[in-house]
């Protein structure tokens, strides 16, 4: 049956195809996790089929090759696969392909693509992925990614000569293509004596703070408390961290399977299908789920790896905020403070194939506090519960007062958005945007962009009389 696009989604295929007719042949598409990245290749794959074009689509994990294999299917789009243990039907011009036996068959293949889709396509400069980009330097090629950000800041511009950028995760939120959430969160999560290593946290370091006892407790009880029933989704520092938690949630008495690497793809297979199903309710992983999982009725995200990259952290984020039946809002377990280091979920990235150093990173100083009486949330800067009227009495602190940051509280976000939009307000000269934005821990250069696009379009509405 015809693909049929939203309206975002055909205004994005537009944008291609003028920058392709300008004689512009590598893009990148940039669109929110849940945007339909697969939907608008599958529209654009078809329709280069029907006029006898080749094209591949790689992909970097067998779980994806899967899932774009299921998407082409219900989307009507015939093909084949490179990719080991699966047939290659060279009668097809469409294939899907695992970036690691597409290189390996460069040689051998006899049919060549006019058009490449690079999946998730952030990792393209790795040594396999430039290799084969190389190969096929003069071909047209398509970037599909929610965060273009290469970890180490590089820009992209080495693969791909435009980006064209689809609407926002707000944007998409309020209308409706992705869901709400909440997100519950300690008050303090302190990581700064932590070494980095590859541009993130030391895997080794940060995996003996997070995988101890108190804290993978910490993880049961926190989702036995906000999200009991639900099916969550949980990010792991380490293989280990990752079975342990799954031991921790199985001793609770609720279903649990942990999913790395190391297992055959007949074992990965079933562990998902089993939680795709139902039948487990808790998932813990590494990084084998981080990008491209698509399974919208996960309820539940919980969050036990910290990361300087913001690209992993969208991406952590991004996998259950698809629109399912019953899902009112997804419920974010941020047992690492994500947000702070990170900035809520909705917060805009300025994407560029320039790279950049360091995320943008919005940091709130309005904390947040729980009325022990109604357990409404609200900014710590207001003394009585603006829902029921309680005031809890102040108590004078004294030395033997032991903090702990055991249990999560919600995350006031319409409060955040509001101190924010104010702050940006008070800003009234181009380099006072400037000085926010390095506040808020943008690069020189991203503040200064980001400082001069907010000021033009100040006085671009000023002369407009609005």
């Amino acid at each position: 049956m015809p693909i049929k696009l939203r309206g975002y989604q055909s205004d994005i295929v537009s944008q291609t195809r003028e920058a392709f007719s300008k004689g512009i042949k590598r893009v990148l598409i940039q669109l929110p996790t849940g945007g339909g990245k697969t939907a608008i290749a599958s529209d654009m794959i078809t329709k280069a089929n029907a006029k006898g074009n080749c094209v591949f689509f790689i992909c970097n994990r067998q779980e994806l090759v899967d899932q774009t294999a299921r998407s082409f299917y219900q989307n009507g789009v015939p093909f084949s696969y490179i990719a080991a243990g699966y047939n290659y039907d060279e009668r097809k011009n469409v294939f899907i392909c695992s970036i690691q036996a597409l290189n390996r068959r460069l040689q051998s293949i006899r049919k060549f693509p006019s058009m490449i889709y690079w999946d998730e396509c952030r990792g393209i400069a790795a040594k396999t992925w430039a290799n084969v980009f190389h190969n096929f330097h003069d071909k047209y090629h398509i970037g599909l990614d929610a965060t273009p950000c290469r970890l180490s800041g590089e820009p992209l511009g080495d693969f791909f000569e435009y980006m064209v950028k689809g609407p926002s995760v707000s944007w998409l939120i309020k209308n409706g293509y992705l869901c709400d959430y909440k997100i519950f969160a300690p008050k303090v999560a302190d990581f700064s004596g932590v070494k980095t290593k590859m541009g993130d946290y030391s895997g080794a370091e940060i995996d003996s703070i997070m995988n101890n006892k108190k804290i993978i407790g910490n993880a049961v009880s926190e989702y036995k408390k906000h999200a009991l029933g639900k099916r969550n989704l949980v990010f792991a520092t380490s293989i280990d961290h990752s079975k342990n938690l799954c031991a921790e949630f199985n001793f609770h008495g609720i279903n649990a399977e942990s999913i790395d690497g190391s297992m055959d793809d007949a074992q990965r297979r079933a562990i998902l299908k089993r939680f795709e199903d139902g039948k487990t309710l808790v998932l813990t992983s590494v990084d084998l789920v981080t990008a491209g999982f698509d399974l919208p009725a996960i309820e539940c995200v919980t969050l036990e790896r910290p990361t300087k990259s913001i690209a992993l952290a969208k991406q952590m984020i991004g996998r259950g905020l698809r629109v399912s039946k019953n899902k009112e809002k997804l419920i974010i377990l941020d047992h690492v403070n994500m947000w702070i280091t990170h900035g809520l979920p909705e917060d805009e990235i300025d994407w560029s194939l320039d790279g950049f150093k360091s995320g943008p990173k919005k940091k709130s100083e309005l904390s947040v506090k729980q009325c022990e009486k109604c357990y409404f949330v609200f900014p710590s800067i207001q003394r009585a519960c603006p829902e029921c009227g309680h005031e809890k009495p102040v108590v004078q602190r004294t030395a033997d007062v032991e903090h702990t940051n055991d249990e999560l509280t919600e995350i006031d976000k319409d409060a955040i958005r509001a101190s924010s939009r104010k702050e940006q307000g008070q800003a009234q000269s181009q380099e006072d945007l400037y000085r926010l934005g390095i506040k808020r821990g943008y690069t020189e250069s991203n503040a200064r962009a980001w400082a001069k696009h907010v000021f033009n379009a100040r006085q671009a509405k000023k002369l407009r009389g609005l």
